[in-house]
């Protein structure tokens, strides 16, 4: 945790004196219907990805993939959750 914290103050300082944005308000369409996301679509997506790694991911792919079985039904739920809340994330 303490290096997120880290990171985001990095990019806070780093970005600190450069001006505002204002970001125009732009009316976009909205989804109103949709399949929710399935536990099976979840592990297919995730045993089929190819095994490549980034320096910034703290967990190894091939890891992802051992822990699919469990990993899957948190994976859907959170999608499914977005979904139906339009909130992205936890």
């Amino acid at each position: 945790m303490a290096c997120f914290r880290d990171k985001v103050e990095d990019v806070r300082s780093s970005t600190a004196t450069t001006s505002l944005y204002d970001v125009p308000f732009k009316l976009t369409p909205t989804i109103d219907e949709w399949n929710a996301v399935t536990i099976d679509e979840i592990e297919k997506l995730i045993t089929s990805a190819p095994c490549k790694s980034c320096q910034l991911d703290t967990v190894p792919t091939w890891l992802v993939k051992e822990m699919c079985v469990l990993l899957s039904p948190f994976v859907a739920l959170l999608c499914n959750k977005s979904l139906t809340t339009g909130v992205l994330g936890i």
